[in-house]
């Protein structure tokens, strides 16, 4: 995993734990 990849999944959690959805 790169960092950027990790840097992406970090956000994406941060997202769902708002009940979000950063992806369409």
């Amino acid at each position: 995993m790169t960092y950027e990849q990790a840097l992406r999944l970090t956000t994406a959690t941060s997202f769902w734990s708002e009940g979000r959805v950063p992806f369409a």
